[in-house]
């Protein structure tokens, strides 16, 4: 006969008498929802000295504090410094482009982004100010104006993945949850530029962060909480539609909060309906509050944010180009991916460190429920794994499913440093610890070696169960366009025989922002743009390969990298761009205009 546990057994007879005899055994009451009603109080500045400028190591974990302050102070100068030396990508070139016409539709009444389906989903709050604020302040470097501003939002989401963590557990767990956020290469590579996937990261988590606080100070409710759910929430429409699923989360958690904390043998009394009728209307209150600050933004259409919650993340995967890239030795289709395609990539992208604390947080997931309540982590666990939930079944383009596993990628790192945090509670040895701590530094060197190393170039990153950058180099896509600055800058420093009178001809089979680093040196160089393979037919003195550009023969057979060239951007042992030299020709260049695209001083002229 199967024996019950003895916990099981008395969670049974608690469960028999709240149900048969509430009133004798339970004296809990409904809790009164009601507005805060503290008057906001001046810092004083002898607390903010004490709270800030005050250093004390009372505990152990006070030391992982100033960790935690000391790696956010360095990342804050590292990571735009970084930033500035990396690559233009083909999806900042098009992000530029619609800012641009975004502005232009205020500016000049050009009504043709009217006719982009992209801008249905696709709002782009974050570019379109750093391209207001370029045109204002006459700011020439816009891309590298861009990155800045993408690694400030990095440092940001990074020091609230560290603040999140800090609640749920302790300092030691928000030093490592920010180490982790600092020695992930894709997510650093996608910061610097891309201002839309990891803005909406950043403001998506915001929101849940400010959700999670609201529903654990119920009954309280304060103006101040209130406030920034509507401003974060509004924050990441305007990036992008999908934000509109944080409406459903909080009436979703709220109320499930709300049931969770209130006994359930008051359920038909009316103090519980009066208490859950005011949560209601402070939740609608929220909600239409966000939509009509959503009408001063023009480019919204209100339609997306009237479906299911799983849809109004879909409608961020719609209106895209289809994509053919490399993946397993085979050139696929971005119109024909699903999930399985996120988890894969996720697989040899994501460092190790973060899977294994990952199955480790399964491991001792009773430890961690002790720790954080099941509430919280039934919240944290339903928001991390929506996205791929939205996306199971669908075909989604590459571009924008990785969108929604940005919003995800946070919580990956949370569920992750609980796993290492509930296995150092569990043990809670010296000894012990000590060794699993060694173990989680010996795991960072191989992600943290390529952060130092590659720095300008994050996202040509695979981990150690992919084989590294040799194993991954003609069986993945690789993403080199973040070189194309260095190789262009090496060109144009060490190019043979500049002059006044004659203008050295080049020709790239890159993307349009290298125009962008020639433009200040037209006088002397002409850039135009061609394939390798039709490069004998060309006229050119230095040709710019690059590996993502090349037919999958050439890469996978080895013929691209053998090519005799003058210089090479490697990528561990491997090369992702290559620069070609040809003897000076004293023919004229005969490249017909469909090849040809002039330098143009201003980006914008750019993009064709």
């Amino acid at each position: 006969m199967v024996k019950i546990p003895e916990f099981i057994k008395i969670k049974l007879k608690k469960l028999k008498y709240r149900i048969l005899y509430p009133e004798g055994v339970f004296e809990n009451e409904v809790v009164d929802i009601r507005i805060s009603n503290e008057n906001i109080r001046r810092y004083k500045i002898q607390n903010l000295r004490k709270d800030f400028f005050s250093i004390s190591i009372k505990s152990k974990d006070d030391a992982f504090k100033y960790c935690f302050y000391l790696l956010l102070l360095i990342t804050l100068f590292l990571l735009p410094f970084a930033a500035v030396q990396s690559g233009v990508t083909d999806k900042e070139v098009g992000q530029y482009q619609r800012a641009e016409q975004m502005y232009n539709y205020y500016a000049t009444v050009d009504t043709t982004i009217l006719s982009d389906p992209t801008l249905q989903t696709h709002t782009q709050f974050v570019d379109l100010t750093c391209y207001a604020l370029c045109k204002w302040l006459g700011i020439s470097s816009v891309y590298e104006f861009r990155h800045v501003v993408g690694a400030l939002f990095a440092w940001l989401l990074i020091s609230l993945v560290g603040s999140f963590l800090m609640n749920l557990f302790s300092w030691r767990a928000a030093f490592l949850g920010a180490t982790c956020m600092v020695i992930s290469p894709h997510f650093l590579g996608q910061s610097f530029g891309n201002l839309s996937d990891i803005p909406f990261a950043f403001f998506y988590f915001l929101s849940l962060y400010q959700i999670y606080t609201f529903i654990g100070e119920l009954p309280v409710v304060k103006w101040k909480r209130l406030l920034l759910i509507v401003l974060s929430v509004s924050l990441a429409n305007a990036v992008y539609v999908g934000g509109f699923v944080l409406l459903h989360f909080l009436f979703i958690f709220s109320i499930l909060a709300f049931f969770w904390t209130n006994p359930f043998s008051k359920f038909f009394t009316r103090k519980y309906f009066v208490n859950f009728f005011k949560l209601l209307l402070i939740l609608v209150a929220v909600t239409m509050t966000v939509y009509l600050l959503n009408i001063f933004y023009p480019f919204h259409h209100f339609m997306f944010s009237k479906t299911f919650p799983r849809h109004s993340l879909l409608y961020m995967c719609e209106h895209q180009q289809p994509l053919n890239f490399l993946w397993n030795k085979q050139m696929i289709s971005s119109e024909n991916l699903t999930v399985k395609f996120v988890f894969e990539r996720i697989q040899i992208t994501v460092p190790l460190l973060i899977l294994l604390g990952c199955v480790m947080h399964f491991l001792v997931l009773k430890t961690i429920v002790k720790t954080t309540h099941l509430i919280n982590w039934l919240i944290c666990f339903i928001v991390m794994i929506f996205p791929f939930w939205a996306l199971s079944g669908e075909n989604c383009e590459i571009s924008d499913g990785w969108a929604l596993y940005w919003t995800s990628y946070p919580l990956i790192v949370v569920f992750s440093v609980s796993g290492y945090e509930g296995i150092l509670r569990k043990i809670d040895d010296k000894y012990a610890n000590f060794v699993i701590v060694g173990a989680i530094f010996l795991l960072m060197m191989m992600p943290l070696r390529h952060v130092l190393f590659y720095y300008d170039k994050e996202s040509v990153y695979f981990n150690e169960l992919s084989g590294g950058m040799t194993s991954a180099f003609g069986k993945y896509e690789l993403a080199g366009d973040q070189c194309n600055k260095q190789a262009c800058n090496w060109l144009i420093k060490n190019a043979e025989g500049v002059s006044d009178s004659t203008k050295i001809r080049v020709k790239t089979d890159g993307n349009a922002a290298c125009g962008y680093f020639f433009a200040p040196h037209a006088q002397n160089f002409s850039l135009s743009y061609g394939t390798l393979a039709a490069s004998d037919t060309l006229e050119w003195d230095y040709f710019i390969s690059f590996a993502n550009k090349v037919k999958l023969g050439q890469l996978q057979s080895g013929e691209w990298e053998k090519n005799k060239s003058v210089y090479q951007v490697f990528m561990e042992n491997k090369p992702i761009a290559i620069i070609l030299h040809r003897e000076p020709c004293l023919t004229p260049d005969t490249t017909t205009m469909e090849n040809v695209m002039e330098i143009e001083p201003t980006p914008s002229k750019i993009v064709k």
